[in-house]
């Protein structure tokens, strides 16, 4: 069984420092002890050692910074690379500080930062023949709930297989504006591509569902409904989590709208039969639809012209 430690107080034991060698340029003896004391006496440093059956795996060592975490060194055993334990060590290092990834690395490394989902952007020539790579990732990191709803007070990063019998927990909204529903259009890079619905998306870590659909609102769209009071119509169970679905009244022009665009390419507003019309050509996301069928009567009810 795998398991990943804090290490930072045994940073200077050979073992560690051996593996520590192979991040690091032109490795001495004392040039590793060195690097290991002065992690050991920096405050913002932790060191995670990835274990099995007692055996050090990897090692990665970062330094919290106030917006980010930056990578100082990521070494995994040479008998147990490219099984995915260099992206493990990453992934539990986005969880537990639950901020922007951070590392500036060389030819060697960059092309792992890339297949781990980084943002690499060449800095040139740094040092001479030598050319650096900024990377950085922003991960999704989402509270973790059981069968009942109840939080379980553990953390997923977003993309990462969901640990079994756990949930996760979701929202979306539909504004009315008069007599028509708001919807969007989903961006290519998407899953369902160009297909069409109402804003929604994953409750992040300490949110709640409210809070969730706020957000989501603002990113997607622009509109600002942080003062406002959603209704919440629809409590829903599905086969990963829970979605509350809500509704709000809000006047909406199309051109004042600020579109997300990794998340939305295009909005606009359609009537209730206009919806059902995308609905049968199979322009709607088809678990969206499932849903709005639930409280169609509900949204019907809220349709009223805005005094």
């Amino acid at each position: 069984m795998q398991i990943i430690l804090d290490t930072k107080e045994i940073l200077s034991l050979p073992e560690i420092l051996s593996l520590l060698q192979e991040s690091v340029y032109a490795p001495t003896p004392e040039k590793l002890s060195a690097r290991a004391e002065g992690y050991r006496q920096d405050g913002s440093i932790s060191a995670l050692c990835l274990m099995e059956d007692s055996v050090l795996l990897g090692l990665l060592i970062c330094r919290e910074q106030p917006d980010l975490v930056e990578i100082l060194d990521l070494a995994v055993r040479k008998s147990h690379q490219r099984q995915g334990l260099g992206r493990k060590l990453l992934g539990e290092a986005s969880i537990r500080f639950r901020k922007e990834l951070f590392a500036e690395t060389d030819d060697d490394a960059v092309e792992f930062y890339s297949r781990c989902g980084f943002v690499v952007r060449s800095l040139g020539e740094k040092y001479p023949g030598i050319v650096r790579y900024q990377c950085r990732r922003q991960d999704e990191i989402l509270d973790l709930y059981d069968q009942n709803r109840c939080r379980l007070g553990k953390f997923h990063r977003r993309g990462d297989p969901l640990p079994e019998s756990t949930c996760l927990l979701g929202a979306e909204i539909w504004v009315i504006s008069g007599q028509k529903l708001l919807l969007t259009q989903r961006s290519p890079q998407k899953t369902h591509p160009y297909q069409w619905e109402g804003t929604g998306g994953l409750a992040q870590a300490g949110e709640d569902s409210l809070a969730c659909i706020k957000r989501e609102l603002l990113e997607e769209t622009g509109l600002d409904i942080s003062k406002e009071t959603p209704l919440l119509l629809l409590q829903y169970r599905r086969p990963a989590g829970f979605t509350d679905v809500y509704a709000i009244r809000k006047k909406v022009d199309l051109s004042k709208l600020t579109l997300q665009p990794s998340e939305v390419m295009g909005a606009k507003l359609v009537s209730l039969n206009e919806f059902d019309l995308m609905c049968h050509n199979g322009q709607v996301v088809s678990t969206v639809e499932g849903r709005f069928r639930l409280i169609e009567d509900q949204i019907e009810a809220l349709m009223e012209p805005l005094l």
